[in-house]
């Protein structure tokens, strides 16, 4: 295969098995990032990549709401028309470069499809698979992944929507400032991602740790230490003091992403996408309880710390409760039904080798 940028021949990407004791070019082994022996390194880069551009774009909203809030010029109606277009100048950006899969990447190269699919546990030609419905309900790990991610979210959404109002009405912190000092969490967020990422890709390829229990331990880290810090929160009365435990906070929940949240990538390539659907759609029901349960517990006293305090133990609760269910079911290696449909219909499911996926 060439090295030019032309469009390769989609016929030349049906994959073979990969050979385990297939001889690595030292100078590309020599560095994890690129070992062809880890090549879902690469997958996990690009879900990575997805989590710090999200969090790129919460260190520019929070500052910038702020200061057209607290425009008299301009005021709140300005931040709902700016994000509001943004967002459709995004989705005609995904529209006009995405694609579904790297086989219909008008402009990928052979050489880069070929290191993106050579684990060979996705189809490297996308198949018109049935979902494996009845394999997924009854899979464990793929539950301990519900669980921690709706935990995640409740924790995330309680954050992202109530720590300004917390500033606000307990910790009196202006309109403007507010912004300033809430986007500071989330610029932990968007380095110590990457540093999650390249620290689980080390302990991996220098076989430290295996795959699920870096798993366990990037999560554990995510839900349960960031936890004791939302709750360190609610109990600090100095701005200064208050905010650098939120930063930590924030920082070390970043940790889920080398947890539960590529975890689908491990268990059904294949599938992922339906598995992360199904996922965002139980965390993003769960995380409707959230307001509700502030309404109940801190009402219209939004001044009273004690309240908040409350409902910040309640919230970091979740966060363990969810870990503990993840850490028990957690598996690293991928699952029969991803290959659902191959052979008989998809229901002789352990003929296929299970493939591990490392990040």
């Amino acid at each position: 295969m060439g090295a030019n940028n032309s469009k390769p021949k989609r016929l030349s990407y049906i994959m073979p098995d990969p050979e385990p004791e297939e001889e690595i070019d030292e100078e590309l082994s020599s560095d994890p990032a690129v070992n062809f022996n880890q090549p879902t390194v690469n997958k996990f880069l690009d879900e990575m990549r997805k989590e710090i551009r999200s969090q790129f774009g919460t260190v520019l909203a929070f500052p910038l709401s702020g200061l057209l809030a607290g425009s008299p010029a301009l005021g709140w109606p300005t931040t709902f028309w700016l994000w509001g277009v943004v967002s459709f100048i995004c989705l005609g950006l995904l529209a006009w470069l995405g694609a579904a899969s790297p086989y219909d990447h008008p402009s990928l190269r052979a050489e880069e499809f070929t290191y993106i699919m050579s684990d060979g546990n996705a189809d490297a030609v996308p198949k018109k698979r049935k979902v494996p419905w009845r394999h997924i309900l009854k899979s464990k790990p793929m539950w301990g992944v519900i669980v921690s991610h709706a935990g995640s979210a409740m924790a995330y959404l309680f954050v992202l929507m109530q720590i300004p109002i917390y500033m606000s009405k307990v910790l009196g912190v202006g309109i403007k400032k507010n912004g300033v000092y809430s986007s500071l969490p989330y610029i932990a967020m968007y380095f110590s991602a990457l540093l999650f990422g390249y620290l689980a890709d080390m302990c991996v390829t220098k076989n430290i740790m295996s795959i699920a229990n870096v798993r366990r331990v990037a999560n554990t880290i995510g839900m349960v230490v960031s936890g004791a810090f939302l709750v360190g929160f609610c109990f600090v009365n100095s701005m200064l003091p208050a905010v650098i435990v939120l930063v930590l906070c924030l920082g070390l929940h970043s940790g889920v992403h080398v947890g539960f949240h590529i975890n689908t990538l491990d268990l059904a390539p294949n599938f992922s996408g339906i598995l992360m659907s199904i996922g965002n759609m139980i965390a993003n029901l769960s995380s409707l309880l959230v307001p509700v349960m502030i309404s109940n517990v801190v009402g219209d006293d939004t001044g009273n710390q004690h309240k908040w305090q409350i409902m910040f133990i309640v919230i970091a609760s979740i966060q363990v409760i969810a870990n503990v269910v993840f850490v028990i079911f957690v598996k690293g290696d991928v699952q029969p039904w991803n290959f659902y449909g191959d052979d008989d219909n998809g229901e002789n499911l352990n003929s296929h080798k299970k493939k591990s996926v490392v990040i």
